[in-house]
């Protein structure tokens, strides 16, 4: 009996040891505590639902509703990721004249306005920047134009045909589409646009209410449509990590490089912070930095002159004077290359000067950046704190080009949105940031 109560006691020990491991005891193998591990895991798995940012669904504009994808396809450090519902309906391109994915207002759309809208900055952060390949259809062989890189996008025809099935082709709509779109087959599936080209330069195809490919398409410019927007999520990538700063002098093409410090954080107690720079070209030795952020806002010129030339502009000397010596030490200053700018005049002719500092000319801009967004960027809080406008949707500004304006007495600058305005803001402006570029030996 005394040898039966023992063994039942061992039994007790060893079950209450298991289960200390199993509910997260002292026994438990902390090396598996971690959360991004599971994350990943249930991310990069085909058939996965995943809530991933917020948009309005329900017809009810004060709360943004979750929004649910599925995961059609898996790759190493990312996902392939389909809207579960059509989470809008619109037309293709909303504009005269032939179009294709590479220019419709729908592509405009996804990657401004409903990204800005449906993801915070964090989230941001895991939607990567892909290519888009956009090939002719096959059925009319026409459409194919250069591949385009989205955060946002559809799928093609090939995408669709690959990557969905019965469970996941069929659009739902969401409860505000059942209230305020214009549907044509009842209120739980629409018709919703792919990217490929249908039979016309002014047909795009797509997947039919009832889970059909419409190889032919509907007329993107006057039929409308349900939108099921595409993101490439990242599963296993430290976003942070992958935008750390390199070293100068191993500094390539592409990288981030940190040199200088200046107030950023709004916070002039702690000091200033290092000013993070992206390297856009490389020649004779040389690397071209441009600062990620506006760093300040000053006027283009502040005296009123019929012309506001690069050549005599406040700008110039501030960013050559008071910023430069500023910003950078000694030693700093004796990388920063003096370099022979030509900046086109209002006449059509080339000025010609010599500068440290600078901010890039608008054909300059356009070649280092050619993709809108892009030149989309944010001010850090203490030019914000300065007076630079910011947009409350974007979070970007603007910011000065080295060109005057073509209207007399102005300077031209990058909307927050990333377009040119080549006729320019007064050069005496003071919402307007300055983001500053430069040519340095690594």
């Amino acid at each position: 009996m005394k040898f039966s109560v023992k063994i039942i006691s061992i039994l007790l020990v060893l079950l209450t040891c298991i289960s200390a491991v199993a509910c997260g005891g002292e026994g438990k193998d902390t090396s598996m505590n971690n959360d991004e591990i599971v994350v990943t895991d249930t991310r990069t798995k085909v058939g996965d639902k995943v809530t991933f940012g917020k948009i309005e669904q329900d017809g009810n504009a004060d709360v943004k509703e979750d929004i649910v994808w599925t995961v059609i396809k898996a790759e190493e450090g990312r996902a392939l990721l389909l809207a579960d519902k059509c989470l809008s309906y619109s037309m293709f391109n909303d504009g005269d004249g032939a179009f294709t994915w590479e220019n419709s207002t729908l592509r405009d759309w996804l990657n401004y306005d409903f990204y800005a809208a449906a993801f915070t900055d964090e989230e941001k952060e895991l939607v990567a920047k892909s290519e888009t390949v956009n090939k002719a259809s096959y059925i009319s062989l026409i459409g194919e134009t250069e591949n385009t890189e989205d955060r946002v996008f559809l799928l093609s025809l090939d995408e669709a045909k690959e990557l969905l099935n019965e469970e996941n082709i069929k659009g739902e709509v969401t409860e505000k589409l059942r209230k305020t779109a214009p549907l044509t087959h009842g209120k739980t599936y629409c018709n919703w646009w792919l990217r490929t080209q249908g039979t016309s330069e002014y047909k795009i195809s797509a997947v039919g209410y009832n889970g059909e490919i419409n190889y032919g398409g509907l007329r993107g410019d006057i039929a409308e449509a349900g939108v099921r927007p595409c993101i490439w999520y990242l599963t296993e990538t430290n976003a942070e990590a992958e935008k750390a700063p390199v070293a100068l002098s191993a500094a390539k093409v592409g990288d981030k490089v940190a040199m200088g410090k200046y107030e950023a954080d709004g916070n002039a107690d702690n000091g200033a912070e290092d000013i993070v720079w992206s390297v856009v070209d490389a020649k004779d030795g040389k690397l071209l930095l441009v600062a990620d952020k506006v760093l300040d806002t000053y006027t283009y010129h502040a005296e009123v002159k019929a012309d506001a030339a690069w050549g005599n502009a406040t700008l110039k000397l501030w960013l050559n004077g008071a910023f430069m010596n500023k910003a950078f030490s000694e030693d700093e200053k004796a990388k920063i290359v003096t370099s022979t700018l030509n900046t086109p005049a209002s006449d059509g002719t080339a000025i010609t000067t010599y500068n440290q500092m600078f901010v890039l000319s608008a054909e300059e801009l356009l070649r280092y950046f050619p993709e809108r967004e892009d030149r989309m960027v944010e001010a850090t809080a203490a030019a914000v704190d300065g007076g630079v406008y910011v947009d409350p949707i974007n979070g970007t500004c603007d910011y000065w080009v080295r060109e005057a304006g073509t209207t007399a007495g102005n300077g031209a600058y990058v909307y927050y949105y990333g377009d040119v305005n080549e006729a320019g803001a007064l050069a005496r402006s003071t919402f307007i940031g300055v983001r500053p570029a430069m040519w340095v030996l690594p």
